[in-house]
């Protein structure tokens, strides 16, 4: 028999390995996108280090894709820390001086089921 004490450790083990994908949209006032990708990187670090400080840094979130026009993107970040990415995109008010919106759209477990809908290649 299992002891529980391990069944609990692995249990904890999968989840945090357990990898999800965020799909979101960034906006800026007047509708207008205009942002780069290696600019979308540092929104994402700030973001983090703005709300959950050094800490949030640790959590690594990874930028998958950005398009610039539409300005939709993929995060992969670990799921147990999903809730502090989304919240940290959601309270960025601004880039750069410029008042913006970071929508969530979706998460999901794997990447391929968004690419349908961000038309990723």
């Amino acid at each position: 028999m299992t002891n529980p004490v391990e069944i609990c450790a692995l249990h904890k083990k999968k989840r945090s390995d357990h990898i999800c994908y965020m799909d979101f949209q960034l906006k800026f006032e007047g509708d207008s996108v205009s942002s780069e990708e290696g600019k979308m990187r540092a929104v994402l670090y700030s973001a983090m280090m703005t709300l959950h400080g050094m800490v949030g840094l640790g959590h690594d979130p990874d930028l998958k894709y950005f398009d610039p026009d539409s300005g939709r993107g993929i995060i992969a970040i670990n799921s147990m820390y999903a809730s502090k990415l989304w919240t940290a995109l959601t309270l960025k008010g601004d880039v750069d001086g410029k008042k913006c919106c970071i929508t969530v759209l979706d998460i999901k477990d794997e990447m391929d089921s968004l690419k349908d809908t961000t038309q990723c290649v």
